[in-house]
């Protein structure tokens, strides 16, 4: 084999690990905008299954909103779908409306990628961790708050209480 031949399997070998690296940075950039960047609304939490509320330094975490499309939504609607969601002045997401096709946000309005696994409807993470031994200061949470990326999804930064005041 000449070492022309023996140098190419590196040479791809190194570069798809320079192509992945590069989208993992990528998408850390993107994620570092939205949250500098992205419009802030706040989804409120909803109860969950107290034996999996706190688990050493990770929260399960609910939401209103995902209960409420949970018991509205339609038998014939594919298992992924759009919410458009209404914010009030506190820009509290409520009054989902569902549809299969992408709505536009109107003003003070969200728009999120959901979808539906068995009985779950996923619309933002379900977990939230914190450093270990801090389990009592984030019971007080009430809303997660969240940055949009403008298109379909949003990302969570913060648990906070009632006052909309980070923990």
């Amino acid at each position: 084999m000449s070492s022309r031949a023996a140098i190419l399997p590196k040479l791809i070998a190194v570069g798809t690990a320079l192509l992945a690296l590069g989208l993992i940075n990528l998408a850390i950039v993107r994620s570092q905008a939205v949250l500098r960047d992205g419009p802030v609304f706040y989804l409120e939490l909803a109860p969950v299954d107290p034996r999996s509320l706190l688990q050493g330094d990770y929260m399960a975490l609910n939401y209103k909103v995902a209960n409420d499309l949970r018991s509205s939504w339609p038998e014939d609607l594919a298992h992924a779908a759009w919410v458009r969601l209404s914010l009030d002045q506190q820009r509290i997401a409520g009054s989902p409306e569902l549809s299969a096709e992408r709505p536009q946000a109107g003003a003070n309005q969200i728009v999120l990628r959901v979808r539906r696994d068995g009985w779950r409807v996923i619309m933002a993470t379900d977990g939230y961790f914190f450093e270990e031994g801090q389990g009592q200061r984030y019971e007080a949470a009430r809303y997660g708050r969240f940055h949009s990326d403008g298109v379909d999804k949003a990302l969570l930064s913060a648990l906070v209480g009632e006052d909309l005041n980070e923990l």
